[in-house]
C-alpha cells in the first residue's frame, strides 16, 4: 500500500480517538453538573443513571485511547494483522460495554422522567440526548477502527 493510504488511516484513527478522549470526560462532567438543576435530581434512580453514564463515558474514553494507540500497528504501508486482532476484540468489548451500560443508564433516566411527566421539559430531553452520546461515540469509533484496521481484500 502507499504511504498516503497509511497516513490517511492513521489520521482517521487519531482524530477519532482524540474526539473520544476529549469528549468523554466533557460529557461526564456536563451530566454531573447538569443533574443538580433538573427536577429529577432528588430521585436516587436518576443518580444511579448518572453513575452509569459516567461509567459508559469511562469505557468510551478507553476506546478512544485504543484508537489513538492503534496507529502503531501500521508497518511500511501494511497492517500487522496478528497484532490487530486482539485490539479489535478489545474494541468490540469496550463498545458493547459502553452500549450496555449506557442503555441501563438511559433506562433509569427515562424511568424517572416518565414518572414525573408533568415536570418534563426541554432540559430533561436535552439531558437524555447528552446521556446517549457515549454510546453513539463508541459505535462510531468502533466502526472507524474496523474500517481502518481490517485488511483490504484483493480480487
Amino acid at each position: 500500500m502507499s504511504p498516503e493510504w497509511e497516513r490517511a488511516r492513521k489520521v482517521r484513527l487519531l482524530l477519532t480517538g482524540l474526539v473520544l478522549l476529549i469528549a468523554s470526560p466533557v460529557v461526564a462532567v456536563v451530566e454531573a453538573l447538569w443533574m443538580y438543576f433538573l427536577p429529577i435530581s432528588d430521585d436516587p434512580f436518576s443518580w444511579l443513571g448518572l453513575l452509569l453514564t459516567g461509567t459508559a463515558a469511562l469505557f468510551c474514553w478507553l476506546l478512544g485511547l485504543c484508537s489513538v494507540l492503534s496507529q502503531s500497528y501500521f508497518k511500511r504501508g501494511a497492517v500487522d494483522i496478528a497484532g490487530v486482532r486482539p485490539l479489535l476484540r478489545q474494541a468490540v468489548v469496550l463498545c458493547l460495554g459502553t452500549a450496555s451500560v449506557n442503555a441501563f443508564s438511559l433506562f433509569f433516566l427515562v424511568f424517572v422522567s416518565a414518572d414525573r411527566a408533568d415536570e418534563l421539559d426541554a432540559s430533561i430531553s436535552f439531558y437524555l440526548v447528552i446521556a446517549a452520546l457515549p454510546m453513539i461515540m463508541a459505535l462510531v469509533c468502533c466502526v472507524q477502527m474496523f474500517k481502518c484496521l481490517r485488511p483490504e481484500r484483493r480480487s
